[in-house]
């Protein structure tokens, strides 16, 4: 059930951007370390019920993953909600797509 949510939540993103274009969608996903995981088992999802050609980048944490899709590597970025933005870019104008799960902070 997860996971049609998951690709429920996507669709309108590739059906605005699949309005643009004739070509095959290929998306490239950077997620690295603990988000490499994750990011696979998406990947599968949307290789069996989109046919969707996505590419996983690794290029290290959740900051690393923000710079590649600002710099043009990867098309989405899997990082954790609660980084600062300015961690990636001062000027960038980067908004959830897709939020997987909540962080909770404990505090005693």
């Amino acid at each position: 059930m997860k996971n049609r949510l998951h690709l429920f939540l996507l669709l309108p993103l590739l059906w605005g951007y699949g309005c643009t274009t004739t070509q095959p969608i290929r998306l490239r996903i950077a997620a690295g370390s603990s988000y490499a995981s994750i990011a696979q088992s998406l990947i599968t999802l949307w290789k069996q019920e989109l046919s969707l050609d996505v590419e996983l980048i690794t290029p290290g944490g959740g900051v690393q993953n923000c710079q590649a899709m600002l710099n043009g590597k990867a098309d989405l970025a899997l990082t954790h909600n609660d980084m600062p933005i300015e961690e990636c870019s001062s000027t960038a104008s980067i908004r959830t797509v897709l939020p997987l799960f909540r962080q909770i902070l404990f505090i005693t």
